[in-house]
């Protein structure tokens, strides 16, 4: 009789063992979840509902195991992370973030309105030149969405 109750117990625990070891087990999903949560946390990401949050979620885990394939790859000498935008499809990117929105009255040329270059003649600015200097250019400086 103990030995049965052994077997039976060594049977479920060894069940429970491999299907947490097991890729696309519970073990995965939670994993996911949890770095899902971090995410949020982390880019101060709300979602409206939880329905939303599901959606976004299911999105999130297709980037991740995008960014983890990618990863995997050692002919490639940098590698992907999560960013900001890893609950977004790429076509909801695309949407948001690229392509140049024109101001209206900015689609056209004026050219009594355009000012030439104040640099116009820089033959002799020598070895090197710090533009910064001559305020031409300004330093570095954080613009959002637009990048640095």
């Amino acid at each position: 009789m103990a030995s049965i109750t052994f077997l039976i117990l060594a049977i479920i625990l060894s069940s429970r063992t491999s299907g947490a070891t097991s890729r696309g087990g519970l073990f995965e999903a939670s994993a996911a979840t949890d770095k899902h949560e971090q995410w949020m946390s982390r880019f101060h990401r709300v979602y409206s509902d939880e329905s939303e949050k599901t959606n976004r979620f299911e999105i999130f885990k297709k980037n991740l195991e995008f960014v983890k394939n990618f990863n995997m790859n050692t002919n490639i000498t940098f590698k992907l992370d999560v960013n900001q935008f890893s609950d977004l499809t790429d076509e909801e990117f695309r949407a948001r973030y690229m392509g140049l929105v024109v101001p209206e009255g900015m689609t056209s040329i004026n050219s009594e309105k355009t000012l030439s270059y104040r640099y116009e003649d820089v033959s002799e600015t020598g070895e090197s030149m710090d533009w910064r200097e001559e305020g031409a250019v300004t330093s570095i400086k954080y613009q959002g969405q637009c990048g640095n």
